[in-house]
């Protein structure tokens, strides 16, 4: 019996930072510890075209701070060129909460909402290309930093559903951990 040999079997790992820029975060992170977090897991990751990492801001409205080369969310580390790298870690070395992101609310949902869509979105991608394989041996890790709870009220059953519906994509992957 021939088998495909272990390096041959791509699993790739695929790192969701989700980032608190809420108006909170000034006072209770001033000098963007949880971004410097971020650089350090970044830096300690294999520049390897099986790791893709995405960093997204939230705070009223989620945005994607990793885009190259047209790719919005999960970019794999071999395809980010040194610059754009270097445009990253800058991004996260003076990270504020001064973007453009309505900060006076914390809204978990909207970011929730957004790294489901992109995970489902990735596997379904996929799926599409005759690789679902590849799709049941992805490994998802979203990172959630933040201060605390959201601002808006009574959200705490719409957090727990969007969990249970990152959670429940781990049946089309490796894992889905939150």
């Amino acid at each position: 019996v021939c088998t495909t040999g272990t390096s041959d079997i791509l699993r790739p790992m695929k790192l969701i930072f989700m980032i608190d820029a809420s108006d909170s975060m000034t006072a209770n992170d001033p000098n963007g510890t949880r971004a410097k977090a971020v650089l350090d897991v970044f830096d300690a990751l294999p520049i390897d075209p099986n790791v893709f990492v995405g960093v997204m801001l939230f705070a009223g409205n989620p945005l994607w701070i990793t885009r190259f080369q047209g790719v919005e969310g999960l970019v794999s580390l071999t395809d980010m060129t040194d610059p754009a790298r270097q445009s990253l870690r800058a991004q996260l070395t003076t990270f504020s909460t001064s973007t453009n992101l309505n900060t006076d609310v914390t809204d978990f949902v909207k970011a929730l909402d957004l790294a489901i869509s992109h995970i489902g979105s990735d596997l379904d991608k996929y799926e599409r290309n005759g690789e679902a394989a590849i799709a049941s041996r992805s490994q998802y890790s979203v990172i959630f930093l933040s201060d605390g709870h959201p601002t808006l009220p009574d959200q705490d059953p719409q957090i727990n559903a969007r969990v249970d519906s990152l959670k429940a994509l781990a049946q089309r992957a490796g894992a889905v951990k939150f």
